[in-house]
């Protein structure tokens, strides 16, 4: 199958899905998110979202007709989910979208999938595993090619 196939093979499939999940958009957003590490001469916030790059996601997620949700904080996210306060709904399952990384430490990439994955939530974007891999490795390319 080549890739565009697969794409939208994709596409469809989370279409006839979607009234059955809740897309749960987690992202650090200029000007909103705070706590956060900077680097020394670069800062942290290049990976940022901003206000409106964040509010076209959720627009484009809603007009294919997603139920979303946003955090623009992992430690909130993490309160949330923890203490039972994070949004759900019978019958529906959560999808984890997530871009956030607001520190500077090893393993910044990796907390929010680890995160997920020990609490059962599901996840897009790549998993503790590989984020981790991946900040480690000089050669993704040759490990992903196995």
């Amino acid at each position: 199958m080549k890739c565009n196939d697969y794409l939208y093979y994709l596409q469809e499939l989370a279409l006839r899905e979607k009234d059955n999940l809740i897309i749960t958009v987690l992202c650090n957003v200029d000007d909103q998110t705070s706590g956060y590490e900077n680097y020394e001469g670069d800062s942290a916030t290049s990976e940022f979202l901003s206000s409106k790059q964040l509010q076209d996601l959720l627009t484009a997620f809603r007009s294919a007709g997603f139920e979303t949700n946003a955090y623009i904080d992992e430690n909130k996210f993490m309160l949330d989910v923890l203490s039972n306060k994070f949004y759900s709904a019978n019958g529906k399952r959560n999808i984890v979208f997530n871009s956030a990384q607001k520190g500077t430490a090893v393993g910044r990439k990796s907390l929010i999938p680890a995160f997920c994955d020990l609490t059962a939530l599901c996840i897009t974007i790549a998993t503790h595993i590989s984020s981790a891999y991946a900040e480690t490795s000089t050669s993704l390319k040759n490990w992903c090619r196995y």
